[in-house]
C-alpha cells in the first residue's frame, strides 16, 4: 500500500524449508543442488544427461537405446550368480577390436558355431604353464583340408602342418592307442 516507495522483500532467496515440506509441482528453472539424501517415490524423467562421479546403485536397468559407452578404462561387470548374454537373433554374440568384428559366437539350428571372421585367422586356446603362456591346441583356418574336417590342429606344436600333426620334442612315445577290451 506504500506504492512506489513499498519496501520489497524477495521471501524466497535462502528459502530454508526445514521440517517436511509437501509440494505438488516443483519447478527449478536453473541448478539444484542436494546436499543430503533424495528420495524419488515415482518415476524420475530427465531429458538431458545425469553426471554421477561418485557411482549410482541401481536394482534392476532397462536401457531404451542401442549400446553402452565407456569414455575411456576397462569395463568390468561383477555379479554374484551366472552373467546371462541373451541375443534373439540367432543367439549371436560379436566380437571387435577397434570397431573390427574378428570372432563370433552365434546359434545355428541346435549347435554352438565359433567362428573366425577374419580371413585364414585361427583358434587358438592357450594357458600358462609356470609364467608364459603356451598354445594347447591350434586350429588352423588357412588351409580347407578335407570335406569333414576343414581345419588343421596341432597337438605339441603351434604350426601344424598336416590334418592332424601331433608333436614331441622328448624322446618318448609321441602317440599312444591302448584299449582293455576289443
Amino acid at each position: 500500500g506504500a506504492g512506489s516507495g513499498a519496501a520489497m522483500v524477495d521471501a524466497f532467496t535462502d528459502l530454508n524449508l526445514a521440517g517436511t515440506t509437501t509440494v505438488d509441482d516443483l519447478t527449478v528453472s536453473d541448478d539444484l543442488t542436494v546436499t543430503d539424501d533424495a528420495t524419488i517415490g515415482g518415476t524420475l524423467g530427465v531429458t538431458g544427461a545425469v553426471t554421477a562421479n561418485a557411482g549410482v546403485s541401481i536394482d534392476n536397468i532397462t536401457i531404451d537405446g542401442t549400446e553402452i559407452d565407456l569414455s575411456s578404462g576397462d569395463l568390468s561387470i561383477d555379479v554374484a550368480g551366472n552373467i546371462q548374454i541373451d541375443a534373439d537373433d540367432n543367439g549371436e554374440i560379436r566380437i571387435l577390436d577397434g570397431g573390427t568384428q574378428y570372432a563370433q559366437i552365434k546359434k545355428d539350428g541346435n549347435n554352438a558355431l565359433f567362428q573366425s571372421i577374419v580371413a585364414d585367422g585361427d583358434f587358438i586356446i592357450q594357458g600358462i604353464d609356470g609364467s608364459s603362456f603356451v598354445s594347447a591346441l591350434t586350429l588352423d583356418m588357412s588351409d580347407a583340408g578335407s570335406a569333414y574336417f576343414n581345419s588343421k590342429v596341432g597337438i605339441g606344436t603351434t604350426s601344424p602342418s598336416n590334418n592332424l600333426h601331433i608333436f614331441t620334442d622328448s624322446g618318448d612315445e609321441g602317440i599312444t592307442i591302448k584299449s582293455t577290451g576289443n
